[in-house]
């Protein structure tokens, strides 16, 4: 995609290797990992802390998740053994 016609012609002013995802789709990509590493209850403040971890682009605005859904499952299940060692 770098080399393509359009960003040799200053079409394309950002390249981005993952579609980024937008705040309701990365919220449901957390629930599914929730559900598939077998926890059916997430907390309007877990989402909050997992989201704000994966919320990275723009920088100035911080929109989108820069890395789409691919990361989800990782963060998520190392916010759950963080939250465990806790309690």
């Amino acid at each position: 995609m770098k080399d393509t016609t359009l960003s040799q012609h200053d079409l394309i002013d950002r390249y981005v290797p993952y579609l980024p995802v937008d705040p309701s789709t990365l919220k449901r990509c957390i629930l599914a990992a929730y559900r598939k590493l077998g926890h059916q209850h997430v907390t309007d403040e877990d989402l909050d802390v997992i989201m704000e971890q994966l919320i990275d682009y723009p920088k100035e605005d911080k929109a989108f998740s820069s890395s789409g859904c691919r990361r989800v499952e990782d963060v998520v299940e190392e916010y759950l053994l963080t939250k465990r060692r806790e309690l």
